[in-house]
């Protein structure tokens, strides 16, 4: 983690002080004496103001690596008209831990999601496949999308939101 927060122009100082939180051997001081040095093992506390911040960082960084010089990889937003001209994609929609990956088409996708998961796990994050859904829209079902565990993904059909009495179609979300 410390590597990619460098990488992304994180202040030599904060670097530090981020090491030092998630690095650092753990000992309380008692008024006996010092404790024996013991490892962390609970996750990220509720109302944590960094775990955000580093969460997105990360996942920004695996998000990056999994798509980096693979430009058939995502939804086309404007296809390529001349030679001259490249094809505009997106990939993925993100806000805080929730990700909807965008593709033209199942295999792609699938594709899509073993990048992105292989790189999450190389960061330390784990796509949670109990919570990922896929949708299909206006194309030929080519079977289920599946985990890197080899388990099928759950199809939803559509997701329908409430906002001011109007429904508005929603975007799965791969946690």
């Amino acid at each position: 983690m410390i590597k990619i927060l460098r990488a992304y122009g994180i202040p030599p100082n904060l670097l530090i002080a981020i090491g030092s939180l998630t690095q650092a051997p753990r000992q309380v001081v008692t008024p006996d004496g010092t404790t024996d040095e013991f490892e962390l093992l609970a996750g990220v506390l509720q109302g944590d103001t960094l775990a955000p911040f580093l969460l997105i960082i990360v996942l920004d960084y695996a998000l990056k690596k999994a798509t980096d010089n693979h430009e058939e990889l995502g939804f086309t937003v404007n296809p390529r008209r001349f030679r001259w001209t490249r094809t505009e994609k997106i990939s993925d929609l993100n806000f805080a831990d929730d990700i909807a990956l965008l593709s033209d088409n199942l295999s792609t996708a699938q594709e899509l999601l073993s990048r992105v998961g292989a790189e999450c796990r190389r960061t330390g994050l784990h796509l949670n496949a109990k919570k990922t859904e896929y949708m299909e829209f206006n194309v030929n079902s080519q079977g289920p999308l599946m985990a890197s565990n080899g388990d099928p993904l759950k199809q939803v059909k559509h997701r329908e939101t409430s906002r001011r009495g109007k429904h508005q179609h929603g975007v799965p979300s791969t946690t």
